[in-house]
């Protein structure tokens, strides 16, 4: 479990890969391959895909969701990057950390694994349980962030704080990563507007302590 100071580890975010076929759709696949490129070009080993499915859930939204996954993997591939599919709360499809897991792990594709945002995780139907029960090899890269005070319903992006000054119990989290050896990075992701005004030095260090009191090593 490593934050990885000074080094890019991961390109943040992919979405509209998996729209209903349309004008938006085609340009979303052509600047992905474009993100692809310019990763493989700085040497970013991983890019961030949102899972933002939409639509009724059914075994045929699931079927063809994964074709379009197999196809993001391969394109992946050619370019030597992994794709780390960010589940989202609100998704129609893939909400969770358990379900992106049983969409993924049966396509057996070396590029394709999760993505562990702990603000999609507190405020979805995910549990703490539930990270036991995901195979470990699946987990390519984890965001952590906090909220203070603040329904789960009614949370949005803009709510997230710096981990450990809010509610979300992260313990868990950090505490799964370190049973199981996890290897790959760990980032904050905080998108509250008040935190984003601080000088880059004096945030990068507010980051720093605040990895190192969760327990997350660099």
């Amino acid at each position: 479990m490593e934050a990885y100071p000074g080094k890019l580890v991961a390109a943040a975010y992919q979405g509209g890969l998996w729209q209903n076929p349309s004008a938006a759709r085609d340009e979303a696949w052509q600047l992905f391959r474009s993100r692809l490129e310019l990763c493989r070009a700085i040497g970013i080993p991983v890019v961030i895909v949102a899972a933002d499915m939409a639509g009724k859930p059914s075994i045929e939204l699931v079927r063809s969701w994964q074709d379009d996954l197999r196809r993001a993997g391969d394109l992946a591939s050619e370019y030597g990057i992994r794709l780390a599919i960010e589940f989202q709360a609100r998704a129609t499809v893939g909400n969770n950390l358990l379900s992106l897991a049983a969409i993924l792990a049966p396509l057996e594709h070396d590029s394709l694994g999760i993505c562990l945002d702990s603000f999609h995780f507190f405020t979805g139907p995910s549990q703490s349980e539930d990270l036991a029960r995901c195979p470990a090899e699946l987990l390519f890269h984890v965001q952590l962030s906090d909220l203070l005070a603040q329904p789960r319903e009614l949370a949005s992006d803009s709510d997230r704080i710096l981990p450990g000054d809010g509610d979300i119990p992260l313990s868990p989290i950090v505490e799964h990563l370190r049973r199981t050896d996890y290897q790959g990075a760990v980032s904050v992701e905080t998108l509250d507007p008040l935190i984003g005004q601080s000088p880059p030095a004096q945030l990068g260090d507010a980051v720093r302590a605040a990895l190192e009191r969760l327990g997350v090593e660099e």
